[in-house]
């Protein structure tokens, strides 16, 4: 009886540490769209970054996303960072931003803001740094900072311009035909009689005179 008493308070002790032992960090997860990112008519080159998070017992300061948008070659042509903001349609804690980039196969300057020529199929890389504190007890109690996000990466990819589906082989194309009856010169449109003359058939009253 005594051992069995012994057990059930050795449970329960851990039980109890267990339950004051340390709490996890919360976990903020970083993703960006649209996937691909596409420029140069068609889909949309704004890239809107999203950092989502755990709720529960966690003030967040600040979210500061940055990126690096690197040509089809390799090479990095803009690199910056912007700010994130609540969702306010969205579940806490959710944060958002977006950056538009100027992209284009046509002349370009040499601003990284301004068209990059010869772009290519590039990509652009994305983090975030998450400024919050972690209440480890919901009324008093440490608070611990958080940290970085993961690092995620989208292709930026030209658009292929729509075909133009080639005529058929042989095919002639031929204006509208219109029916066309030629008069010849000095005939006439009135109708004819057909009736018999009166001179052959007196007693007709159709005939013609």
């Amino acid at each position: 009886m005594n051992k069995g008493y012994a057990i059930s308070v050795l449970i329960l002790s851990l039980l109890i540490l267990s339950a004051c032992g340390p709490v996890p960090d919360p976990v903020f997860h970083i993703s960006g769209s649209p996937d691909p990112l596409m420029y140069g008519g068609c889909g949309s080159n704004t890239l809107t970054i999203k950092v989502t998070g755990a709720g529960d017992n966690v003030k967040v300061n600040s979210i500061i996303a940055s990126y690096n948008l690197f040509d089809g070659s390799g090479k990095k042509v803009k690199t910056d960072s912007l700010s994130l903001k609540p969702s306010p349609s969205e579940p806490p804690v959710t944060y958002v931003g977006s950056v538009t980039f100027s992209i284009s196969t046509g002349p370009t300057g040499s601003s990284p803001d301004s068209p990059i020529l010869d772009f290519g199929e590039g990509r652009v890389e994305f983090g975030a740094f998450v400024d919050a504190d972690f209440i480890t007890h919901p009324d008093s109690g440490p608070y611990k900072p958080v940290g970085h996000t993961e690092v995620k990466s989208i292709p930026v990819i030209p658009c292929l311009p729509t075909p133009t589906a080639p005529p058929l082989p042989g095919a002639t194309l031929l204006p509208p035909h219109l029916d066309v009856t030629i008069v010849p010169p000095g005939s006439s449109d009135k109708p004819t009689d057909s009736r018999p003359s009166c001179s052959v058939e007196p007693n007709n009253p159709n005939c013609k005179p």
